[in-house]
């Protein structure tokens, strides 16, 4: 892992690109919203996808109630106004698909 972060460091400074935090909000970019939409209803689920035991519960058999309902809120705002937004890329998809089959499980 070393080598790794010192080949990289070497890359970013051959690259003469400056390299530091961004000072302002992230790029409105709807592939990066995807990605946190993603990230946003894949958490919500994960006090519902082990038993006490630590053995995986599928989807259909998670208790909906132990699924965090802000991050899911939160999760759908993004991915659907990502969606709205132009090219669809593979992280609004997945996130699509995250959000789409939970409420497919409530019929």
């Amino acid at each position: 892992m070393t080598r790794r972060i010192s080949r990289a460091k070497q890359g970013i400074a051959a690259s003469g690109v400056p390299f530091g935090i961004p000072s302002g909000p992230l790029p409105d970019d709807a592939e990066v919203a995807g990605l946190l939409a993603l990230m946003l209803l894949t958490d919500a689920r994960r006090m519902a996808r082990t038993s006490l035991d630590g053995a995986l519960i599928p989807m259909a058999e998670q208790a909906r109630s132990l699924r965090d309902r802000d991050s899911i809120a939160e999760g759908v705002a993004l991915v659907t106004d990502a969606l709205a937004r132009g090219p669809v890329g593979p992280y609004q998809r997945l996130a699509a698909s995250e959000y789409l089959e939970p409420v497919a499980l409530r019929s």
